[in-house]
């Protein structure tokens, strides 16, 4: 900011005055009494009162020195188109906004600024309003960027308008709706409820027939599994006979028949417990252990929960031992109470 009438800049020495007449900031050099110059000389330049002539015809007088004669525009513009200087530049007259002056009157400088800054902000503002493009130049844009008529966009768009209809006839609508879906309804779930219930037995039936299949495959494989072995004595048996036969035919004749069958029947009996040796050592290679397995282990003379010496063994319970007190602690059920048991003295070593 600057003084309006040197065109100082204002600063820390030079401090700013608003002038009480105009509201231009001055500095102190340029202000008078609170006014400006220009407004000094204006409050100034009072026309003098008429002095009264003391003659009898009453004449007024006008001093000649105190009497100021204004000029009137239109003389003063014939002056200055006879002036020679074809090539002057036009005056332009920059009017400033009242709101904006009465605004800064009584401001501080920062206050002041902030105005200004206001009304240029409003001034651009105007300004970018007349480069804002219309409507209908956006419309040809984005027709254009698009490929399309520019027309699309200027059609009136389509508004539906519902037909004014009677209560009663809205009611009956409404009424024969309902029914048409409820109509819909039965049609689609009576049939629906006889296929579920078919399709829930048919898929017992089916479970149970897979059952039955596969249990029937068991059992089928564990009789095979029995042929092959009983194939596989019979072959044993037979070549042990015919290397017997070729081997001592000569001494063979000699002996009786009856030593000839007792001979078989012993080779045959060791043929057999080599085959239930071998059955028994894959069944504990599997895990899986029957009586006769579990008789010819060495078997511990203890109990089966705290390692006590055992009193008595449970047939119901495979055959575990158990001290008395152990015995009573998981046998308090009635199902368990009848299970049958016997004293077992520990073997002496």
């Amino acid at each position: 900011m600057s003084c309006h009438g040197c065109a100082r800049s204002f600063g820390f020495l030079t401090k700013e005055y608003g002038c009480e007449k105009c509201g231009f900031s001055f500095c102190s050099k340029c202000l008078v009494k609170k006014i400006c110059k220009s407004c000094f000389v204006k409050q100034s330049a009072v026309v003098p009162p008429p002095v009264v002539s003391q003659e009898k015809n009453g004449k007024v007088d006008t001093p000649h020195q105190n009497q100021v004669t204004q000029i009137p525009p239109v003389v003063l513009e014939q002056k200055l188109e006879k002036l020679e200087n074809p090539n002057k530049s036009p005056i332009v007259v920059y009017t400033e906004d009242s709101r904006m002056t009465n605004l800064k009157k009584g401001l501080s400088f920062e206050d002041q600024q902030l105005v200004n800054r206001l009304s240029k902000l409003k001034s651009e503002i105007r300004e970018m309003k007349g480069d804002i493009p219309s409507q209908s130049e956006i419309e040809e844009r984005l027709a254009k960027l698009k490929g399309i008529d520019p027309e699309v966009y200027r059609k009136p768009a389509a508004i539906y308008v519902k037909p004014k209809t009677n209560n009663v006839d809205d009611a009956t609508d409404l009424i024969n709706q309902i029914r048409e879906e409820v109509a819909i309804d039965r049609q689609s779930d009576l049939p629906s409820a006889t296929p579920a219930n078919q399709s829930e037995e048919t898929d017992d039936v089916e479970m149970l027939l897979q059952n039955e299949a596969q249990a029937i495959q068991a059992d089928a494989q564990l009789a095979l599994e029995g042929l092959k072995k009983d194939r596989e004595i019979q072959e044993r048996l037979n070549k042990l006979r015919v290397d017997r036969g070729t081997r001592k035919p000569e001494a063979k004749e000699d002996k009786s028949s009856d030593e000839d069958s007792e001979d078989e029947d012993k080779q045959a009996a060791r043929i057999i417990n080599r085959v239930l040796d071998e059955d028994r050592l894959e069944l504990e290679d599997e895990g899986i252990c029957d009586e006769g397995v579990a008789a010819g282990q060495e078997e511990l003379p203890w109990c089966e929960l705290c390692n006590g010496d055992a009193h008595l063994r449970c047939f119901d319970c495979d055959g575990d031992l158990y001290c008395r007190r152990c015995w009573k602690e998981i046998h308090k059920d009635a199902d368990l109470k009848h299970h049958r048991t016997e004293n077992y003295k520990a073997p002496k070593k």
